[in-house]
């Protein structure tokens, strides 16, 4: 099955402290569809990291009018609610071999339709950085943002900018360090088309058949 292994990341090139805003309630973006993600601990990740993680990833899909739902229940404090739009499954790993997609944070299966559709190799984040869970956890969430995309957007191709950028440059960074990487226009509006498409598709199936006249 095709996937996606997320950019190369040049570990020299991170600044040493860096974080995104949370959004606030009431944003314009709360009101969008919302994704659920299931979050599987296959490994002993730091719970700071993997928290940064989530808001960075969090925020990110805010930007583009789509919430994240972080809905299986764990000792990193996920909230179990009902799925809304669609439900993704991200599983975090460690131990990854050398000689396993080398340079790669993570895969993505877009076309599949169940199952684990979103592996991170977190020992290559989390042991890379351990002296700093905060850059970490925003690449983290950064890895999360890329890979989730692409299954929000059912294809494995790259854009040449932004979030779904296949290998992240230094200029990629610079813009990371000034909060400016971000979805793409063209990418926003794909992961936004495709979740009102598959909510109106579902709500015409929940819709009960009218009885036939009399």
């Amino acid at each position: 099955m095709p996937f996606c292994f997320c950019c190369l990341l040049l570990l020299s090139l991170f600044a040493p402290v860096w974080a995104r805003t949370a959004p606030q309630p009431g944003d314009a973006a709360s009101a969008g569809p919302v994704v659920s993600v299931c979050l599987e601990t296959g490994t002993n990740a730091d719970p700071s990291i993997v928290a940064l993680g989530r808001v960075t990833a969090n925020s990110l899909f805010d930007e583009v009018g789509i919430k994240l739902r972080w809905t299986c229940p764990d000792e990193y404090g996920a909230i179990t609610e009902p799925d809304v739009e669609q439900e993704i499954t991200v599983r975090l790993t460690g131990n990854t071999p050398a000689d396993v997609n080398p340079g790669a944070l993570g895969y993505a299966y877009p076309y599949a339709r169940e199952g684990v559709r979103v592996t991170v190799f977190y020992d290559r984040i989390g042991l890379s950085l351990h002296d700093c869970p905060l850059t970490a956890g925003a690449v983290l969430g950064y890895v999360f943002a890329h890979e989730i995309g692409h299954v929000l957007m059912g294809v494995a191709s790259h854009r040449e900018y932004g979030v779904m950028r296949a290998r992240w440059d230094s200029r990629d960074w610079r813009a990371l360090r000034a909060h400016a990487l971000a979805f793409a226009p063209e990418d926003a509006d794909l992961m936004n088309h495709n979740l009102r498409r598959r909510a109106a598709r579902a709500a015409h199936l929940d819709r009960p058949l009218a009885r036939a006249a009399q």
